[in-house]
């Protein structure tokens, strides 16, 4: 006895490609034609109108600085600027700690990490590794701060045990320059990772009051 009809596969094929004809009519295109049997069983469907599915492109939405004089507001944590008003450190952090390299003359990596280093102002060279304000238009520094320039001496790439990255860079500060939370020229570690990891490499006290209500509000928020 025939449990599956010997029709049934021709049929099949018959109403698929009979549906494909009247989705192409109507200017839908289908690059798979064995999930049209399962589309017949949808009800909704949901369409991302953010940009996810169009571009690769991130930009970069705001910082919250942790520098001394921040006022806390009334979310809790002190007020989101924009990213090219990122404090010295953190300026340094997003431009200089990376595993960014250069393709064709054009920086290529993480886009998240591309981003981050336009948002903030500055430039890098992969030939010497090194970062520094870009220069505007009119010749002067995009973003003026104390960090001249920054130079990855050693990067250790991120792990994802870890939950983290870093990088040891030699960090020119700009004569007489002095800023809150950096001691001047020198070698730096740079770190960055999830706020869980990084809070526990934090000394006792370092951490903000604000720091886990700041970040998980901004969780909350998908940012």
């Amino acid at each position: 006895t025939a449990v599956v009809p010997r029709q049934l596969p021709m049929q099949m094929a018959v109403a698929v490609n009979t549906a494909l004809m009247t989705l192409l009519r109507t200017g839908v295109y289908c690059t798979e034609p064995f999930r049209v049997p399962l589309a017949g069983k949808l009800t909704h469907c949901l369409f991302d109108k953010t940009g996810t599915l169009t571009t690769d492109t991130l930009v970069p939405v705001a910082v919250v600085n942790c520098s001394l004089g921040e006022a806390v507001g009334d979310s809790g944590f002190p007020a989101q600027r924009e990213v090219r008003e990122a404090s010295p450190a953190a300026a340094l952090v997003l431009a200089v700690c990376h595993s960014l390299v250069a393709v064709e003359g054009h920086l290529s990596g993480d886009p998240i990490e591309v981003a981050a280093m336009e948002g903030v102002g500055w430039k890098y060279s992969a030939e010497d590794e090194t970062a520094s304000p870009a220069e505007s238009p009119d010749g002067g520094d995009a973003v003026r701060g104390p960090v001249e320039s920054a130079r990855i001496v050693q990067r250790f790439h991120f792990a994802s045990q870890l939950q983290r990255m870093a990088v040891v860079a030699e960090v020119r500060m700009r004569p007489g320059a002095k800023a809150d939370t950096l001691s001047g020229s020198g070698r730096y570690a740079l770190v960055k990772g999830s706020p869980e990891a990084l809070r526990s490499l934090l000394a006792e006290n370092a951490a903000p009051a604000w720091f886990e209500r700041a970040h998980t509000s901004l969780a909350e928020s998908g940012l």
